[in-house]
């Protein structure tokens, strides 16, 4: 006996005994088999007809309905049947049940699929019995299960083009299974996070981005993972990265949960047990200051303004035209400045550049 396998999240794949089936005439009868496989009962043969044919007369419909059937049996042979159905006995199943009303895939055919275990998985771990889900190792492991079938969107290489109203039901599943591996791979990277396994926290963050890159909440998880691997400069650059690609793509700016996190890296506040001083409120602690910043003077920047400011004093003009630039953003990667300076070139054209850049003081 020959078991079926069906792969439909991402890209198509049907095989028998790990052997890829290459015997579909056409993309109607894969079309008929993802619909019948994914949607398990009964359906009416005019639902078919208007779901692979919309606005076809019905009689030519239906005569392409008989033959995409027909295509289809040949294509796929009999099929073992589920344990659950085979009562002791090894008779094969055919793969379809039909009559002159409805059409549904055999439910005795013992046929696996993908995202049936995909969903199944994360059935088990919505509810499992526990005090704190990401705590909970049965339930990680079957998170972590359910999204090795994940290999990417749900019919990512699979189109009917004449067909819309089979292309709006492929993308609302399209976007059920999408958001269901989000959650998923959210759970597992907050789960890693609290167990401080800092690699795995930004694998799964990752993950998440490679499905959805406007996921806001793995963002903030690949910044987190980022700065408690010590790659802070890294993290900061990626918070302007994620400035740029919501005001590029959605003309807004992050949430305040994500500019919070963005100014605690800043501060190197994350990863810290407790927050001995508060941030924002300069405390003086043993004639040293204790604040968001403060080792940073900003004595390399003043410098030179005060420089301009005596000589215009003592001279009342400067022997030189002289601009000031200032950028904010240079431990983010300065994301805008590219483009800043590209527009406005004639504002900037200038003989000499000197960067104010320097130095920290020493504590001593």
């Amino acid at each position: 006996s020959l078991s079926l396998s069906l792969s439909l999240l991402g890209p198509f794949l049907a095989t028998i005994e790990d052997q890829p089936i290459h015997a579909f005439r056409s993309n109607k009868v894969q079309a008929l088999l993802i619909y019948l496989a994914v949607e398990r009962t009964a359906h009416r043969r005019e639902h078919l007809m208007t779901l692979l044919w919309p606005g076809m007369p019905e009689k030519s419909a239906r005569h392409n309905l008989r033959q995409v059937l027909y295509l289809l049996r040949k294509a796929i042979p009999e099929l073992p049947p589920k344990a659950e159905f085979s009562g002791g006995e090894s008779a094969e199943q055919v793969l379809l049940l039909s009559d002159r009303q409805t059409i549904q895939l055999n439910p005795a055919a013992d046929v696996e699929i993908d995202l049936a275990r995909f969903a199944a998985l994360l059935e088990e771990v919505k509810t499992h019995a526990h005090l704190d889900l990401h705590g909970c190792l049965e339930c990680r492991e079957w998170l972590k299960q359910s999204v090795s079938f994940y290999r990417g969107d749900f019919l990512a290489d699979f189109y009917l083009e004449d067909s819309a109203q089979f292309e709006d039901w492929a993308a609302g599943r399209r976007e059920h299974y999408r958001r269901g591996a989000l959650r998923a791979l959210g759970v597992l990277a907050e789960s890693y996070l609290l167990e401080k396994d800092y690699d795995q926290a930004l694998l799964n963050a990752e993950r998440q981005l490679a499905i959805d890159n406007l996921w806001e909440r793995a963002h903030r998880q690949r910044m987190e993972s980022l700065a408690l691997l010590g790659q802070r400069v890294e993290a900061l650059r990626h918070y302007g990265e994620l400035c740029a690609l919501l005001s590029c793509e959605l003309d807004v700016t992050p949430s305040a949960e994500t500019e919070i996190l963005a100014e605690a890296i800043q501060a190197e506040m994350v990863g810290m047990e407790e927050e001995v001083k508060p941030p924002f409120e300069p405390v003086i602690d043993n004639d040293r200051v204790y604040a968001r910043g403060a080792s940073d003077d900003k004595g390399n920047m003043l410098i030179p303004i005060l420089a301009v400011e005596a000589m215009l004093k003592s001279q009342g003009t400067l022997p030189v035209n002289v601009k000031f630039f200032f950028e904010g953003q240079e431990e983010i990667g300065s994301p805008q400045l590219p483009e800043f300076i590209a527009s406005h070139r004639d504002l900037l054209a200038c003989d000499l550049v000197l960067s104010a850049d320097g130095g920290q003081w020493a504590e001593d």
